[in-house]
């Protein structure tokens, strides 16, 4: 008989091993079902999160107003005789827009339309080719397009005159294109042509 006991126990200890075989299954399944879920449970919540907290976002943002698009104005096309230069005569033909502060300034840009034109025509023929054939002629002759625009926006409005410069973010001294002032009506000049022959 004591070989039929010494034969029991190992047939006992597969039975014990595949138990506890069993039960660590189960609970590598318990683990990684608790994981899961904890994934998802979090995954739930982060998303919960970020479009509670973005609708919030979309709130404050309707709030604020849009920039107000920009306005512009389109000048006719110019053509002056250019001051002589050399033996040859030249001429210009350029093509200007003006980028004004507000629907209003528009506006009052149009009824003075032939003044502006009369003005920019002088400016314009007193050039000789040689200084607008450079970007920093073009941009100088821009600023100082500029000026006299807000010079005669500025005569139509009844506010007091200020310096040229002041009025076009321009130094009297070199009348170079800089930015212009936040309060200056006509805010830039834009050349979509500009050709010298």
């Amino acid at each position: 008989m004591a070989k039929a006991a010494v034969k029991a126990v190992p047939a006992a200890q597969p039975a014990a091993e595949a138990g506890a075989k069993g039960k660590g299954g189960s609970r590598k399944k318990l683990i990684l079902i608790a994981a899961v879920g904890l994934a998802l449970g979090g995954g739930g919540a982060g998303a919960w999160f970020y479009l509670h907290r973005s609708g919030a976002g979309h709130a404050q943002q309707e709030k604020v107003k849009p920039a107000a698009p920009p306005v512009f104005v389109n000048l006719e096309p110019f053509t002056v005789n250019l001051q002589p230069d050399g033996a040859a005569d030249q001429y210009l033909q350029v093509v200007a827009v003006l980028r004004v502060a507000d629907n209003a300034t528009s506006d009052t840009l149009r009824q003075f339309m032939p003044e502006l034109r009369h003005r920019m025509l002088l400016l314009l023929s007193g050039k000789k080719a040689a200084d607008l054939g450079t970007p920093a002629g073009r941009e100088k002759l821009a600023g100082e397009v500029r000026t006299e625009a807000n010079r005669i926006l500025s005569g139509a409005s009844g506010k007091p005159q200020h310096s040229a410069g002041a009025i076009a973010g321009q130094t009297p001294e070199d009348g170079a294109a800089k930015a212009p002032a936040p309060e200056a009506p006509v805010q830039s000049v834009l050349f979509t042509s500009f050709i010298i022959q």
